[in-house]
C-alpha cells in the first residue's frame, strides 16, 4: 500500500512539473523594436517614431513623451528645439519587460554674425519679455507668493530660504503676455507659449495651475524627493502660472521648461533666442540687467 502511494505522489509531481515548464515554455519574452527617423535633426524640425513588439500586453513612454502607447506604431514628434531621448518601456505576458530608447539630436542652425550692426535685448521678466531668452522660464519669474494672492509676492509673500526657495506652500507666475492693443488673440501674437511645460522640483507637493492650463502626469520619485509634472498651456489659456500646495517645506530647485525642451538638458538659452541674435555682432544688454536701476555699484557685488 505505501508503495503505491509513493508511486502515486511521483507521477503527480511529474505530472506537476510537465505542466509548469509547459506552461513557461507556452510564454515567450517580450521583444520590442524602436527607432527614430531621421535621427538627426536641426531646430524646430520633426522626426517619426517607428516601433513593434511582441508577447507584449501594455507599452509606455517616457523621456520625450509620456502615458499609454500602442503595442505597435508610428508617432511624429512635435517641433523639437534641444535632442530629445524618446523612451518606451514593453511588459510582456510572462510579466518582464523590455525598454529600448530613440535618441533625435538636435542641431542648432545659429550662424556666425555677419553684420556690424548691434541689437538692444529686452527686460527679463514674465510680462515683458517675449524674445524667448530661457528654455526655463522659471529664470523669468515673478517670485513665490501666498495661495491668496499667488501674482503678487510684495504684498502676499512668503518665506524663503537662503537660495530663494520658498519654505512653505507658494505660488508663481512664469509668463503673463500683455494684451494686444489690436485685439489679436494670443495664438497669433504668441504662439509659443503653448504647448506641453516639463516640470520638475525638490519635494513633494499638490501641484495645480492658476486658473489656465492642465497639469498631468506627476509623478514622485522617493528615492531623489523629486516631482515631475507636465503642464499644458492650451490655445484658450491666458497665462502660466501654478500652485504648490501641501508641501512640508515648501519646494526647491524648480524647473519648467518651455515646449520642446526636456528635462536634463545643459541649454540655457532657447535656440529661438540665438539664432534671433545670431545675425548680430554688438549685443546691449541695458534693459535685460536692469541697469538703469540696478543697486550693484562694484564689479565684486555683480
Amino acid at each position: 500500500m505505501k508503495t503505491q502511494n509513493i508511486l502515486k505522489l511521483l507521477l503527480l509531481t511529474i505530472v506537476f512539473f510537465e505542466t509548469t515548464l509547459s506552461s513557461a515554455a507556452a510564454t515567450p519574452a517580450p521583444t520590442l523594436t524602436f527607432s527614430a527617423n531621421p535621427t538627426s535633426i536641426t531646430m524646430g524640425s520633426t522626426a517619426v517614431l517607428t516601433w513593434s513588439s511582441t508577447n507584449t500586453t501594455t507599452c509606455v513612454g517616457a523621456g520625450g513623451w509620456s502615458g499609454s502607447q500602442a503595442l505597435s506604431g508610428t508617432f511624429t514628434t512635435p517641433a523639437l528645439n534641444s535632442t530629445t531621448i524618446y523612451t518606451l518601456t514593453c511588459t510582456g505576458s510572462d510579466g518582464s519587460t523590455v525598454t529600448q530608447n530613440a535618441t533625435l539630436t538636435v542641431t542648432s542652425s545659429v550662424v556666425n554674425a555677419g553684420s556690424k550692426m548691434g541689437v538692444n535685448i529686452s527686460y527679463i521678466n514674465d510680462w515683458g519679455d517675449r524674445q524667448h531668452t530661457f528654455i526655463d522660464v522659471m529664470k523669468q519669474a515673478r517670485g513665490f507668493a501666498s495661495l491668496n494672492c499667488p501674482w503678487d509676492p510684495v504684498v502676499c509673500p512668503v518665506p524663503l530660504d537662503a537660495n530663494g526657495w520658498p519654505t512653505t506652500d507658494s505660488g508663481v507666475f512664469f509668463l503673463t503676455p500683455p494684451s494686444d492693443p489690436l485685439g489679436r488673440p494670443l495664438t497669433t501674437t504668441y504662439p509659443s507659449m503653448f504647448g506641453t511645460y516639463k516640470v520638475s522640483f525638490t519635494g513633494q507637493a499638490t501641484v495645480r495651475p492658476y486658473n489656465y492650463g492642465v497639469v498631468q502626469n506627476v509623478v514622485y520619485n522617493p528615492s531623489t524627493n523629486t516631482t515631475t509634472a507636465d503642464l499644458v498651456i492650451r490655445p484658450t489659456d491666458g497665462y502660466v502660472a501654478l500652485t504648490f500646495s501641501n508641501t512640508t517645506k515648501g519646494i526647491q530647485n524648480l524647473q519648467v521648461l518651455r515646449p520642446g525642451y526636456a528635462l536634463g538638458t545643459n541649454q540655457v538659452f532657447t535656440s529661438e533666442f540665438l539664432n534671433a541674435l545670431a545675425p548680430f555682432s554688438t549685443i546691449r544688454t541695458m534693459e535685460a540687467l536692469a541697469t538703469n536701476s540696478n543697486p550693484v555699484t562694484s564689479w565684486a557685488a555683480r
